[in-house]
């Protein structure tokens, strides 16, 4: 078994036949469009049987904000073992040869999802914070509250617009100076060249049910789910309250449709040690529905020589409350 960097001419077939054997049925032009950047960049590897792809490891080249500072962090993502090869150790030689590549790009940090514990918490990475998710009725974030306690104007919206390709540096400008400004610790961007694949057809937000709109100092990302029943927020930073209300008030203006709007916000457990999960940003305090004030159960305490890393959504609690269902989901760390 070899493993090697992914190149330009990789065989295409053999690529989307081993993740559709790993996953499931998958998007193919969605998925090659977000692929080949980054095997052009020299950021995936591969498992090789001879001329048979067994595996394959990428990474995204993010920023993690630290106390409103970003970081440079690699995503592991589309790590997939061919069913034949797995518990042979292809996949925990393919992962090592993937931190030992991060490595030797300067990385100090790195996220992942991990489909299973065992073989990313024997390479170092490691469960810490959490990530919360809501279900809420959708026409009850149609009019936040202002600070003032007066009622939310059409100025609100004044300066929203929707995003194209060529927005990429000013989408990445505005979500830093929300992250900078808040002094967050946990959420991750993206490189320029990935904000301008999203905004292009086929893209993370922008596609046939997936919408973008920006805003001086905010950005909105949200997609349709479950036909027209649920709106889901993918993400939503902003500088300012009254254009986190303007923002949140877009979204839940198809509240005449759908009935829910599910998104997720990030959480600390402790302070300052465990990390703000990424997510799409709740609204502030001076916006935010009232719910009863409730702390999940912390972690135990992380090491501070460690850096952390983000996991697949794991549940561990639940509350209900007035304003909807909540999930708590943790993050992880290496």
């Amino acid at each position: 078994m070899r493993i090697r960097p992914l190149t330009p001419g990789l065989d295409w077939d053999q690529y989307l036949d081993l993740a559709m054997r790993s996953f499931g049925p998958v998007d193919e032009p969605r998925m090659r469009a977000n692929i080949e950047p980054i095997v052009a960049a020299g950021q995936a590897l591969g498992a090789f049987d001879g001329d048979r792809l067994a595996g394959s490891a990428l990474y995204l080249d993010m920023r993690q904000w630290w106390y409103g500072r970003a970081v440079p962090m690699a995503g592991v993502a589309g790590v997939q073992i061919a069913p034949e090869d797995r518990a042979q150790g292809v996949g925990r030689a393919l992962m090592t040869a993937l931190v030992d590549y991060m490595a030797e790009r300067g990385y100090p940090l790195s996220a992942l999802y991990p489909a299973t514990m065992t073989i990313y918490r024997s390479l170092g990475w490691e469960i810490a914070g959490h990530r919360h998710v809501a279900v809420l009725p959708a026409r009850s974030l149609r009019t936040l509250a202002r600070p003032d306690g007066k009622s939310p104007d059409d100025t609100d919206r004044a300066g929203i617009r929707r995003p194209g390709p060529d927005d990429a540096a000013e989408v990445l400008e505005v979500i830093g100076r929300a992250h900078e400004n808040a002094r967050d610790c946990g959420p991750v961007s993206y490189d320029e060249a990935t904000v301008r694949r999203s905004l292009t057809r086929p893209g993370r937000y922008a596609d046939k049910d997936r919408y973008a709109y920006l805003a001086p100092d905010g950005f909105l990302g949200y997609h349709w789910q479950h036909g027209h029943d649920e709106i889901v927020i993918d993400q939503l930073a902003a500088a300012s309250a009254q254009t986190t209300r303007a923002l949140w008030g877009l979204a839940a203006s198809h509240s005449s449709v759908a009935e829910t709007a599910r998104a997720a916000w990030p959480r600390c457990t402790r302070a300052p040690r465990s990390p703000r999960c990424a997510g799409p940003a709740w609204p502030t305090a001076a916006a935010r529905p009232r719910t009863p004030p409730w702390t999940p159960r912390s972690p135990r305490p992380p090491s501070c020589s460690t850096p952390f890393r983000r996991t697949r959504r794991r549940r561990c609690a639940r509350h209900r409350s007035r304003a909807g269902k909540f999930d708590t989901n943790r993050c992880s760390r290496i």
